[in-house]
């Protein structure tokens, strides 16, 4: 059976986190406590910040996996997490982390409409 990609059980307002580490832990939590994850995969996403920030500007960062995390995501979807007073990242601050996964490619045009504006 397939999962909604997003509930309101997986958005998160008013959350407070220490640092862009706790903030991407956060996200992947979500996921995972609502069984859209493995447990590795919230380390694929922490591995993914390592390589590349996922912070895409405009107060928001999408955290997610890197090549071959696949094997760690059990369904689509997209995890909300509001942060009160914003974390810093390299190149910014991210008031809103958007974690997501993807099972045989269903978010990635949704991804790809996130980061261009809405008119486009």
């Amino acid at each position: 059976m397939e999962k909604a990609i997003l509930s309101e059980d997986n958005i998160l307002l008013g959350v407070s986190c220490k640092d862009r580490w706790e903030a991407i832990r956060t996200c992947g939590q979500v996921l995972l406590d609502q069984g859209y994850i493995k447990e590795e995969y919230i380390d694929d996403m922490m591995e993914r910040e390592r390589l590349y920030s996922v912070y895409v500007g405009n107060y928001i960062a999408i955290p997610h996996g890197v090549a071959n995390s696949e094997k760690n995501i059990l369904h689509s979807g997209i995890s909300v997490v509001q942060l009160a007073e914003g974390v810093e990242f390299d190149g910014g601050k991210a008031y809103l982390k958007i974690g997501m996964q993807e099972k045989n490619g269903q978010i990635i045009d949704l991804s790809s409409r996130m980061h261009r504006p809405a008119w486009i």
